[in-house]
């Protein structure tokens, strides 16, 4: 009896290309960093690329996420902590390539030094709508750190839908997660613009790209 050769599927994966078809390796893909390409000296370039891995490896990750729960869930409800967690790690890593060699504070309360608050608070300052601006310290320590290393909110609030920033009567932040994920999404635009002009913007994201670009295994 024949028997039909199997029909050999591609596989997508994220991180190191794994398929035997050495020809993947030369193609640009967003979420294998081993296929990033070398810096492109025209800066509108070298920021197609950087756009091309934020969109797809974080905001496009981040709203696929979205949407699922919404189509299951019929909302966010009760699916916050995860994907306020996404949101806020993204901040982490966007204002890596924005901002590098920002000074080194100490943390008042565990008496730790901390690299990540001082380029995390300027990415908002710089780049959120104007009405999270003013949050940015809260939003680094009572959302991002609460989140990352306590899993929970245990001084602010989050809201299922759309909501914008606003601080309630007994001086609680709030904000609906819909409209965080507007701002992170504007946020990166407005990096985009600023990276076009600003030189300091465009070494420190040249180095971060670099950095992780070669740190990748072949």
């Amino acid at each position: 009896m024949h028997y039909s050769e199997p029909v050999k599927k591609e596989i997508s994966t994220s991180g190191k290309v794994v398929c035997d078809d050495l020809t993947e390796r030369k193609k640009f893909i967003s979420y294998q960093p081993n296929s990033w390409p070398e810096i492109n000296n025209d800066i509108s370039l070298f920021w197609k690329d950087l756009e091309k891995i934020f969109n797809e490896t974080i905001l496009s990750e981040i709203e696929n996420v979205i949407s699922d729960v919404k189509a299951v869930n019929g909302g966010l409800e009760h699916r916050g902590h995860v994907i306020a967690l996404a949101l806020f790690c993204a901040i982490d890593t966007l204002s890596s390539y924005a901002y590098q060699g920002e000074k080194v504070i100490m943390c008042s309360e565990c008496k730790r030094k901390d690299s990540i608050g001082p380029r995390y608070q300027k990415y908002i300052e710089e780049f959120f709508p104007n009405s999270y601006k003013p949050y940015a310290s809260n939003l680094y320590k009572f959302y991002r750190n609460d989140l990352v290393h306590g899993w929970n909110l245990f001084e602010v609030s989050i809201l299922p839908g759309n909501e914008s920033i606003t601080k309630t009567q007994d001086n609680v932040l709030k904000f609906g997660l819909l409209n965080f994920f507007d701002a992170l999404k504007e946020s990166v635009k407005n990096f985009g613009n600023e990276f076009k002009t600003d030189e300091k913007i465009q070494k420190d994201s040249k180095n971060r790209y670099q950095q992780l670009r070669l740190s990748a295994k072949k």
